[in-house]
C-alpha cells in the first residue's frame, strides 16, 4: 500500500515505503491522475466574484476558475458573439478548455450559468468529467410568470441608475449596473422562452453519452460551500434551488 508518496513531475507517485525496502532502484510508482478545472459560472447580471469565497475555500486542493461571463463583470462581449445560450456555449467550452490546458473539467452553473453550462457539455466530449447545477436557470415553462420576468427585466436594464457605480463603496451593485444592456436582454429572453432550456440540452448530454455529475465526495464538498457562499452573498437558494447530479449510463 502506497503511503507518503513523492508526486513526480510526470504526474506519477513514487512510495516512500517502497523505495526504503528496495533503494534506489525500487520502481514501485503509481499514476495520479490529473485534479480537474472546476469552471463556475455566475448568474444573470452578476460576476465572476461570486465564487471568490469558494474558490479560498477549495484551495489549494482543488483549482476553481470563474470568469466574467462576455458582457458581465469585466469581460466585454466579443464583436461576433450572438446574445443567445448556443453562442455563449460555445464561448464557455472554448474558454475552459484553454483554460484547462487538457485537464478534465467540471461545470458548475448558477442560473443563467447552469443553462449556458448545459449548451457547453456536449462540446467538451471526453474531457468534461461533471456537471453541478444550483437554482439553473430555465425549468418547466409558465408563460405568465416568464412574460413577466422578461418585461420585469428590460426595465430594470432600461431605467436602472448606472451612476451609481462610480459612487465609493458600490462594488457590491457594480455588475447588475454596467452589466452590458443587449447580452443581458437577450440571455434572459432565452431563459424564459417557451422551450424548456435545460431540460433539452440535459437530454442531448444524455445522448452524447456525457458523464453529467462529479463524483460523490465533490458534489457534496462543492454543494455545502457554494450554497454557503450565495447565502452569504445576499445570493441565497430558496425552494426553487436544486442540483442536478446524474450519471451516464454505461
Amino acid at each position: 500500500m502506497q503511503r507518503n508518496g513523492t508526486i513526480l513531475p510526470d504526474g506519477r507517485s513514487s512510495c516512500d515505503r517502497c523505495a526504503s525496502l528496495g533503494g534506489p532502484g525500487c520502481r514501485a510508482l503509481v499514476h495520479q491522475a490529473p485534479s480537474p478545472l472546476l469552471v463556475a459560472l455566475h448568474g444573470w447580471l452578476l460576476a465572476g466574484r461570486l465564487w471568490t469565497p469558494l474558490a479560498a475555500a477549495l484551495a489549494p486542493r482543488w483549482e476553481l476558475w470563474s470568469p466574467d461571463l462576455p458582457g458581465f463583470g469585466q469581460r466585454p462581449r466579443p464583436r461576433g458573439l450572438q446574445p443567445n445560450l448556443a453562442s455563449y456555449g460555445r464561448w464557455l467550452a472554448a474558454a475552459a478548455q484553454e483554460q484547462a490546458g487538457g485537464r478534465p473539467i467540471v461545470l458548475l452553473g448558477h442560473s443563467l450559468g447552469g443553462s449556458i453550462a448545459l449548451h457547453a457539455a456536449p462540446l467538451l466530449g471526453e474531457q468534461l468529467v461533471g456537471v453541478i447545477q444550483i437554482a439553473a436557470g430555465g425549468g418547466v415553462y409558465q408563460p405568465r410568470a416568464f412574460a413577466q420576468v422578461r418585461r420585469g427585466g428590460a426595465l430594470f436594464l432600461r431605467w436602472r441608475p448606472g451612476w451609481l457605480a462610480e459612487l465609493p463603496g458600490s462594488d457590491p451593485v457594480r455588475s447588475p449596473l454596467l452589466a452590458e444592456r443587449r447580452a443581458a436582454q437577450g440571455l434572459l429572453a432565452c431563459l424564459v422562452q417557451g422551450a424548456v432550456v435545460v431540460h433539452g440540452q440535459a437530454q442531448g448530454v444524455h445522448q452524447r453519452g456525457q458523464l453529467l455529475g462529479a463524483q460523490h465526495a465533490l458534489a457534496d464538498v462543492l454543494l455545502g460551500l457554494a450554497l454557503a457562499g450565495l447565502q452569504a452573498r445576499g445570493q441565497g437558494v430558496g425552494a426553487g434551488g436544486d442540483v442536478q447530479h446524474r450519471h451516464a449510463r454505461k
